[in-house]
């Protein structure tokens, strides 16, 4: 029992990629890598912006107009190297997707190294908020060999007309990216772009290969789909490649697009590859993945209602990365997160031969403690203490101390079986039962040596906002 509680303790901090995202999110980003100088590289940072979900025009006139405030910074190393403001205005008369789903895109031209675009949208009022903050890995693009660009994966891809938006146009193409990577049964057709580099130095023949495939989850071919092999004349020493794959045949779930470039001979190759999520709750699963008797299958969450299972994607947001984070966004029938769910905890589950899923069931368990001991005038898988409950487990000792004429109350937590010991500490900041996460020594968790600082109350001052 030891043994399955330290795995499960390991499999969800290695989970874990906690990221502020509000059930009103309205932004989405992503961005792709093209060749540019010897030195930089050319980056392209994707953003949609779809204020439906606020209902900015609920109680205004059919001929209203609304504005939202976009605020962006690009950084290297904590340091701004590029900050913009702008406004962007949305009409209720016209209803069209693509005004009601503002896709534009951001280009630099950046020497290599790490960066983090922040884009933050408000309503003029400051009544709704939401933000984004996206790392962007910006390595080099080979000088010589054969290269290619970042795969972009697209809801659209068409030649450039009078009526093509001009910022998503290339090489006299319109590519429309698909920011949250989200496909589903009324969108399932993959389009893809991406751009081929020193064809000339090192494709020895006339011609060259593309192959392109699709990946489950843990990398391993999708034999439903046939992988796409095309034999391409060789005419300069940089090509685009477009192309598309049809969805429908695959179950709900996490794939990857791979996209090769060879010699005619195939001793020359390369490589990329880019992840999606595709829904499609009408799919028909196999015998295994419908059994009704394991918590595995899509028919095990039929049995859950409505609430039930909106609760638990609720839940599931302290597990998820920053894809995932888009990809819950995007879920909006019950049917859809049953499909979710069913291969969210699949690959999740730390023992398949049982049949309950061990992972999801002491999660779950963790959550309804959460809510039991730390309601804080919101649920308790809300608050800070819960969200260390639901991701950590009941700490191993939990020292209180009571406020004081003086002093602020606050508890600190100790996990004996984490990194060799880590605590947390907890202070009621506002001196109203509701205690914040200050300083933790766990990675990844915020860290303050001075949290002493914010326990003494000075005269006149009993709150810290």
């Amino acid at each position: 029992m030891y043994q399955f509680r330290a795995l499960l303790i390991i499999s969800l901090i290695s989970l874990c990629f906690v990221l502020h995202a509000e059930e009103t999110a309205i932004v989405q980003t992503d961005y792709a890598r093209f060749r540019g100088t010897a030195t930089e590289t050319n980056v392209e940072i994707f953003y949609n912006i779809n204020p439906l979900k606020w209902e900015l025009f609920s109680t205004a006139a059919a001929d209203s107009v609304c504005s939202l405030v976009i605020d962006f910074t690009l950084e290297k190393e904590d340091a701004p190297i590029d900050q913009k403001r702008w406004r962007m205005l949305f009409s209720k008369k016209d209803t069209s997707w693509q005004q009601q789903n503002r896709i534009d895109l951001l280009r630099y031209t950046l020497v290599p190294g790490d960066y983090q675009a922040r884009i933050r949208v408000t309503d003029p009022s400051g009544t709704h908020a939401d933000s984004v903050v996206m790392p962007i890995r910006n390595e080099a693009i080979a000088g010589d060999a054969l290269a290619l660009s970042d795969l972009v994966l697209c809801t659209k891809i068409q030649n450039a007309d009078a009526s093509s938006s001009p910022v998503l146009i290339k090489n006299n193409i319109e590519v429309t990216p698909n920011i949250a990577r989200y496909y589903s049964e009324a969108s399932s057709m993959l389009w893809f772009y991406v751009e081929l580099y020193n064809l000339a130095e090192n494709i020895a023949h006339h011609h060259y290969q593309i192959l392109y495939w699709l990946g489950d989850d843990n990398g391993y071919k999708i034999e439903k789909i046939p992988e796409k092999k095309r034999l391409r004349p060789r005419s300069g020493d940089t090509m685009i490649e477009v192309g598309w794959v049809p969805l429908t045949p695959l179950p709900s779930g996490w794939y990857w697009l791979y996209f090769a470039v060879a010699d005619s001979g195939e001793t020359r190759v390369t490589y990329t590859r880019k992840r999606f999520y595709f829904s499609h709750p009408s799919y028909t699963p196999t015998e295994s993945e419908s059994d009704p008797e394991t918590a595995r299958g899509v028919a095990f969450y039929e049995a859950l209602d409505s609430v039930q299972v909106a609760r638990e994607i609720r839940y599931i947001h302290y597990l998820a990365d920053r894809e995932t984070q888009k990809l819950l966004a995007q879920l909006n029938t019950t049917r859809a997160m049953r499909s979710f769910l069913s291969m969210f905890w699949r690959l999740r589950d730390p023992d398949p031969g049982t049949p309950l899923n061990e992972f999801r069931q002491e999660y779950l368990q963790r959550a309804e403690y959460a809510n039991s001991n730390f309601r804080e005038g919101s649920a308790g898988w809300k608050t800070d203490r819960g969200r260390a409950a639901m991701l950590y487990g009941i700490p191993s000792d939990i020292d209180r101390y009571p406020s004081s004429s003086t002093g602020r109350g606050y508890q600190i937590w100790t996990y004996d079986a984490i990194q060799g010991g880590v605590n947390f500490v907890f202070i009621d900041l506002k001196n109203q039962g509701t205690y914040t996460l200050v300083h933790s020594t766990m990675r990844g968790e915020n860290y303050n040596p001075n949290w002493q600082e914010l326990l003494e109350i000075h005269r006149g001052i009993s709150n810290v906002e």
